[in-house]
């Protein structure tokens, strides 16, 4: 797949296929502070200290690791969801209109199910769609924005995702089938 260039006066669309290894699937912007190696491994880490430091079980890290991917999509770092199992999976990324000055943030994330909005920081405006095991290491960005601020509606098509759970590579994914995920993106204007 090729990187797209999408714009609100086109409203076109990118799409790409996200082979997921840990129950846990982004977006984020090329040069976000989230996109760094071990990212995953020092949030879990982080999320036990957290505990220990509390006096709480450590059965509760996923909880804590959850609530550390919600902070950071707060800060525009990333826009993160749970999968129940991993698979191969069809995203599509639209961008629609911008929002005016008027427009309401997004509600409050509260866990990481559905419906799920944040304003993403886009630095560079080269968005990747990937498995959250995957931050750090080299991806090729989906497509590619203007910089700035974007709200991002996440919708999952919960049948779509159940019939790609297992798959192993993206050439088991059949034709004709998904998305499983789209990606809503409108600017947010100053």
């Amino acid at each position: 797949m090729s990187v797209v260039r999408l714009t609100s006066a086109a409203h076109n669309a990118a799409e790409t296929y996200v082979a997921t290894l840990s129950c846990y699937a982004a977006i984020y912007d090329e040069a976000s502070p989230a996109n760094i190696e071990g990212f995953m491994e020092r949030e879990l880490e982080a999320s036990e200290q957290q505990l220990d430091a509390i006096g709480k079980d450590r059965w509760l890290t996923i909880f804590a690791f959850n609530d550390r991917l919600i902070d950071r999509a707060s800060r525009g770092e990333l826009l993160a969801w749970t999968l129940v199992f991993d698979g191969v999976f069809r995203a599509v990324i639209e961008v629609g209109e911008p929002l005016g000055p008027e427009s309401s943030p997004p509600p409050l994330i509260d866990n990481l199910g559905l419906p799920l909005a944040a304003d993403l920081i886009c630095s560079t405006g080269r968005l990747v769609v990937g498995c959250l095991s995957c931050l750090g290491q080299q991806q090729t960005p989906v497509a590619i924005v203007e910089p700035g601020t974007y709200r991002v509606n996440f919708t999952c098509d919960a049948e779509e995702e159940a019939k790609h759970m297992d798959l192993e590579a993206r050439s088991d994914y059949p034709p004709g089938e998904g998305p499983d995920w789209r990606l809503a993106l409108n600017r947010v204007q100053p």
